[in-house]
């Protein structure tokens, strides 16, 4: 179980959740565990004790108790049945399914008397599992290589007690001098195996937890640094567009500076042109009069006033920061 209590809504999956800020979190350092797994198999070996499997179900667990009262329904449904299916028969009838219920019942009842919760999610032999602590460990007993989705009697019904079963340890992890599987072998049937089949249920939690603390840990470090990539990443391509943005806008002031130099120009040129004008008017043989003249060139230097940029000062527009503002100019 994790060693830091949170208050307020959390689940199960809480502790696994990527913390906010995981730039600026420190990774903690490797997760330490007070013993090996081998001195903890042993603590919990004493914890276990004795493991007894019943001769019968007379005195079943209340989970093995439940399945036994379904059981008894659909018998009493299946006798009055004037059609009797096979399917409507009783589960747990066989030879074999009753070794399974008194397998189940055993392992049950120790886990329980150990602390553990042990539960069922239905009927199906991979239905099983045990909590311990905030661990859920799940399990299967059944016949080696058998698959079955959906709990039917009919290929059960007449099975004997002789045929092979395995126990396995669905979320256990290959450890070196750790056992997660037990199977029927000749002289030598998983009940002889009983008591370190409950205790490797209830160690397999703690090294699912104490791996799922290590990979987490891995995760955060990998999840940073794919973080820090990606920030990197994003402040280089952001850099780069105002490296681009920078450039057209210098590129854009370039441009006006080359009109603005054209439009001054022009504005000379309509100046000097009025100017030759009055003179070739002066002495004209046949000028024009002087109030057309004057109403000519006073509109004549207004477009030169206009279009030049130095009168205008429209060369200082966007001078400062590339913006089309005036140097002072508010907003």
């Amino acid at each position: 179980m994790p060693e830091v209590i949170r208050t307020g809504h959390t689940n199960d999956w809480s502790h696994y959740v990527e913390p906010k800020s995981l730039i600026e979190t420190e990774i903690p350092p490797p997760p330490e565990f007070p013993d090996s797994v081998l001195d903890l198999t042993e603590r919990v070996r004493k914890l276990v004790g004795k493991v007894g499997i019943p001769r019968n179900l007379a005195k079943a667990h209340r989970h093995i108790a439940m399945l036994l009262e379904e059981d008894e329904v659909r018998r009493q449904k299946h006798l009055a049945s004037r059609y009797r299916s096979s399917w409507d028969a009783p589960l747990f009838d066989s030879p074999f399914e009753r070794r399974r219920l008194r397998l189940l019942n055993a392992i049950f009842t120790a886990l329980e008397r150990s602390g553990m919760k042990p539960s069922l999610r239905g009927k199906d032999p991979k239905d099983f599992e045990v909590r311990v602590g905030d661990e859920h460990v799940s399990f299967t007993l059944d016949h080696p290589g058998q698959e079955r989705y959906g709990y039917g009697p009919a290929s059960q019904r007449n099975r004997p007690a002789s045929d092979k079963l395995h126990l396995r340890i669905s979320h256990g992890r290959t450890l070196d001098d750790v056992r997660f599987l037990w199977e029927d072998k000749a002289g030598e049937p998983i009940e002889k195996h009983i008591e370190d089949i409950v205790v490797m249920l209830i160690v397999a939690g703690e090294v699912q937890y104490r791996q799922g603390e290590i990979s987490h840990r891995n995760w955060l470090i990998e999840r940073k640094a794919q973080l820090i990539e990606e920030a990197q990443k994003r402040k280089g391509e952001e850099e780069r567009r105002e490296r681009e943005r920078r450039l057209k806008a210098e590129q854009a002031r370039v441009h006006r500076l080359l009109s603005e130099a054209t439009a001054f120009r022009q504005a000379n040129d309509i100046r000097a042109y009025v100017e030759t004008t009055r003179k070739a008017n002066a002495a004209s043989a046949d000028p024009v009069s002087r109030e057309e003249l004057d109403a000519w060139a006073s509109w004549a230097l207004a477009q030169a006033d206009r279009i030049d940029p130095v009168r205008s000062k429209k060369f200082l527009v966007g001078y400062a920061d590339g913006t089309d503002k005036f140097v002072g100019q508010e907003d």
